[in-house]
């Protein structure tokens, strides 16, 4: 892909390939065509545990062996860092220039515990919260908040973790669905956002075209450039946590540290970040701020 380096924009897209091959072709033509810096995958197609049919000039980030989520990266201006690669979670820090963010490809497969997929997702925003972040997956939740339709359990939880994080819904809720297939019609995939305002995220929208498979991408525009941020560092609140949780979830980290023989002299970093982590799944519930109201207003 030709340099960006005085482009005021980066495009981003994101898809659930269903495991198809067709689509991996697809999808590896339009990256080239419409000129997408990078893009999250779930469910690939893979050969002999390769994510197979990507030119050899993009750069990819998946599991070595059968992953479900992953980035290709074809902006070779990009300063590409892996923080996470596992199946079902892929995080990379990209640098460009003096601007970096976080990546965060996820998939929640319907069929698996939502909750132990979360739990993995939360380590790593808790490690780099003040980094701006785009988090963009398959989660097979529902919530009336990015499409229209209404909020089964595991959109309920999400939208906690969504508050409890301050993280942002960047989907439009009267946008096409993400999911056409025999089973119906559903909204499913993702894009969530932190530490850089709305303004940051341009012409995103769920494209109606031929992908070989009953998911449709997701594209949009990245600035580096947002005038408008919501970066903050969290803090927290004695009187903004469920003490009754806390203690439940305080005895649980303990007994963790035990099971690990964790020197508590030399494991500081490890008990900052699991105390942080007991404050946020403990936090009093709060009302998300959305990019629209349900009724379509700003």
């Amino acid at each position: 892909m030709d340099s960006k380096s005085a482009c005021c924009f980066f495009r981003g897209a994101h898809l659930n390939l269903n495991h198809c091959r067709r689509a991996n072709l697809q999808l590896s033509q339009d990256i080239t065509s419409l000129g997408i810096d990078f893009c999250s995958v779930n469910d690939p197609y893979v050969w002999e545990n390769k994510v197979t049919e990507f030119s050899s000039s993009f750069r990819k980030y998946f599991y070595s062996s059968s992953p479900l989520a992953g980035f290709i990266i074809s902006n070779t201006d990009f300063l590409v860092l892996p923080v996470l690669i596992s199946r079902k979670l892929v995080a990379l820090k990209i640098s460009f220039g003096k601007n970096e963010w976080l990546l965060v490809s996820i998939y929640c497969p319907p069929s698996h515990g939502f909750e132990e997929d979360l739990d993995n997702l939360i380590p790593v925003l808790i490690q780099n919260q003040d980094v701006k972040t785009l988090i963009l997956g398959d989660c097979n939740a529902k919530s009336p908040i990015w499409g229209p339709t209404q909020s089964d359990k595991r959109g309920d939880r999400l939208m906690d973790l969504i508050n409890q994080f301050d993280l942002t819904v960047v989907n439009d809720n009267n946008s096409l669905p993400s999911f056409v297939g025999h089973a119906g019609r559903s909204w499913i995939d993702l894009l969530l956002i932190k530490n850089f305002g709305i303004n940051g995220i341009s012409d995103w929208k769920i494209d109606d075209c031929t992908m070989f498979n009953d998911h449709q991408i997701m594209d949009f525009f990245l600035s580096p450039d947002s005038t408008e941020r919501s970066f903050r560092t969290t803090k927290w609140s004695l009187d903004k946590i469920d003490f009754f949780e806390f203690k439940m979830y305080h005895s649980k980290f303990l007994d963790k540290c035990t099971e690990k023989s964790i020197d508590f002299e030399e494991s500081i970093e490890y008990i900052q970040n699991g105390l942080i982590e007991i404050c946020s799944k403990t936090k009093r519930k709060s009302k998300n701020k959305v990019k629209k109201m349900l009724s379509g207003g700003t």
